[in-house]
Parts: C-alpha cells; structure tokens; sequence
C-alpha cells in the first residue's frame, strides 16, 4: 500500500506541475486559440500520466501472476489488475479520441 501511496504522490506532482507550466497560455491575450492550446496540451499530459499508470499497473499485475506460485488468492489478485489496468487504458484512450472529435466538431462549429 505503501507503493501505491507514493505512485500516487508523484502522479499528483506531475499533474500539478504540468498545470502550473503551462499557465501562461491560457493567460495569454490571445482568448480562443490559446485557450484550445491550454485545453490540448493539458489533456495530452493527462492521457500521458494516466497511461502510463495503467502500464505500470501492468506491469506490476504481470509480475504478481508470474510470481504467485499457484496460489489461488494471488492468481485471482494478479488477474483482477491487468484487467482493470487493461480497461483503465482502454478507458483513456477512448476519452482521449472523445475529447479530440469533440475538439474537432468545436473548432470546424465554431470557425478558427
């Protein structure tokens, strides 16, 4: 639990400073446009971040199936991760190509 704890700490890190980095875009004078910047590259580091988690968790389920000895407890344990890992990542990146047709209609909508 400890591990998870200290993942989550330096995820939390990342995404913050990955915000505060890129303030000065959705500050700047230029509304729409750099507002759709802003918007893209904060989406593209959150889909970076929580992909790159669920590969982690991957990992880490592949490696309890591969190391639990036939034990059921940890078979089914180390099953259930890569499964919700595999759907976490099947989850982002669907938001991600939601967010980006979404994007699409918006922009073609809206004129740019």
């Amino acid at each position: 639990m400890r591990s998870i704890r200290n993942l989550a700490i330096i995820v939390g890190v990342i995404g913050i400073s990955t915000v505060l980095l890129h303030t000065d875009v959705a500050l700047a004078i230029d509304g729409a446009a750099q507002t759709e910047s802003f918007i893209k590259n904060i989406v593209k580091a959150l889909v970076g971040i929580a992909g790159a988690v669920a590969v982690v968790f991957m990992v880490v389920g592949g490696f309890h199936y591969i190391t639990s000895s036939g034990h059921p407890e940890k078979l089914d344990k180390a099953k259930k991760t890569l499964l919700y890992s595999g759907i976490g990542l099947v989850i982002v990146l669907a938001a991600y190509s939601i967010v980006d047709f979404v994007a699409g209609i918006a922009k073609s909508s809206f004129g740019s």
